[in-house]
């Protein structure tokens, strides 16, 4: 901020991704349990919980345990419209069974009852407690805001085990799913 008022200088700060990726090959956890995208998502999380403070941030942190995102044909007329096989396919990938709360990005009425189905969400699973993206849908935003929210009921101890989900392109075309327990 002080940068932005003028009142002190911005030193350049070189890239050192190799002294980075030396200083942090070290890890005490494990994040092999994450599943779908392994790699993109183990940095996130170690980014996350590897920077100053972070225990003090939340007493109950929204661990992402699975990610994935799948898409299918942008030609409506070579897909059935009443299933997302991209969805159902990133579920499985990213561990959606036995969540207790789905954030749905779901912007028409029937696009929530496909993905439901698409999941494997059964009635004991809170949908859309937030009210969803049928209470509001910024371009370009409302899958992330399922996410913050699905991680919201984690943080608040209303979830254990949260599914945020994004969506994009005609009728469901591409799926993103994102998995999070509260540990």
């Amino acid at each position: 901020a002080a940068f932005f008022s003028g009142y002190a200088p911005l030193e350049p700060t070189p890239p050192g991704v190799a002294e980075i990726f030396e200083r942090d090959a070290d890890y005490d956890d494990d994040f092999a349990d994450v599943r779908g995208q392994e790699l993109a998502k183990r940095a996130m999380v170690i980014a996350a919980a590897d920077a100053p403070g972070f225990d003090s941030l939340r007493s109950r942190p929204a661990w992402i345990t699975g990610f994935e995102h799948r898409i299918d044909s942008i030609r409506l007329g070579s897909r059935d419209l009443t299933t997302s096989p991209s969805a159902a396919a990133a579920g499985q990938a990213a561990g959606a069974a036995s969540v207790d709360t789905a954030e749905l990005h779901a912007p028409f009425t029937h696009q929530e009852i496909i993905l439901k189905d698409a999941l494997g969400l059964g009635d004991e699973v809170t949908i859309n407690p937030s009210g969803g993206a049928l209470c509001g849908n910024p371009m370009f935003a409302s899958g992330l805001i399922r996410i913050g929210e699905a991680a919201k009921r984690i943080w608040a101890g209303d979830s254990d085990r949260a599914l945020g989900h994004a969506t994009s392109g005609p009728a469901l075309q591409q799926n993103l799913v994102c998995v999070m327990e509260g540990r």
